[in-house]
């Protein structure tokens, strides 16, 4: 295993990416995995590999150094603006990691860094206007919020789609439970061998 661990780029490995190397077949060739059909805690946290991840964290970081080189420093804009564009990355990454046990809270931490992001979109639009200069044109480097705005109503379309037709940890839980009282048990097998 040490080997193979030096060989993978530590920085990039997703928790998803353990989970699936390492940690599920491990379990599965110890036969402690497959309980039921579905896993009561699906995988998750695999945010990293989001596109609206990687944009949001380019905005977040062209958002820096956008304000500390025209923005005062000490004032409140140059907090808000930089607090906005963190937001929006904090909450990709918190709402991923705990849509394992509540998609409900994924849905509202996405949606939480989505307006984030619009507010970013504000705070540059206003900089701009009260500055009285032009508004930047589509394709402008700087405009990479509104891709990553663009990104999050896609994902936050997605996990709509897939809260109503999968449900979300409530309901999980039921179909686990259920499959499982379906199953004979470990006792109730080793008294039919006797």
């Amino acid at each position: 295993m040490r080997g193979l661990m030096s060989k993978i780029d530590k920085e990039r490995i997703s928790e998803r990416d353990i989970c699936t190397r390492f940690i599920t077949p491990a379990l599965t060739r110890a036969k402690w995995y497959q309980m039921s059909d579905e896993t009561l805690i699906p995988l998750h946290g695999g945010y990293r590999k989001l596109k609206s991840f990687r944009v949001a964290q380019l905005a977040y970081d062209v958002t820096v150094r956008f304000c500390d080189r025209y923005v005062e420093k000490r004032s409140r804009t140059h907090d808000q603006m930089v607090q906005a564009a963190r937001s929006g990355v904090q909450n990709i990454a918190e709402g991923s990691q705990a849509s394992g046990t509540s998609k409900k809270m994924e849905l509202k931490l996405t949606n939480v860094a989505r307006a984030s992001l619009e507010e970013l979109r504000l705070d540059y639009e206003d900089f701009l206007r009260q500055r009285g200069l032009e508004q930047w044109q589509p394709g402008h480097p700087a405009l990479m919020r509104y891709l990553a705005c663009y990104l999050l109503d896609r994902q936050l379309a997605a996990l709509e789609k897939a809260f109503i037709e999968e449900g979300g940890f409530t309901e999980r839980l039921y179909r686990v439970r259920a499959q499982a009282r379906q199953r004979p048990s470990a006792k109730s097998l080793s008294m039919n061998h006797l």
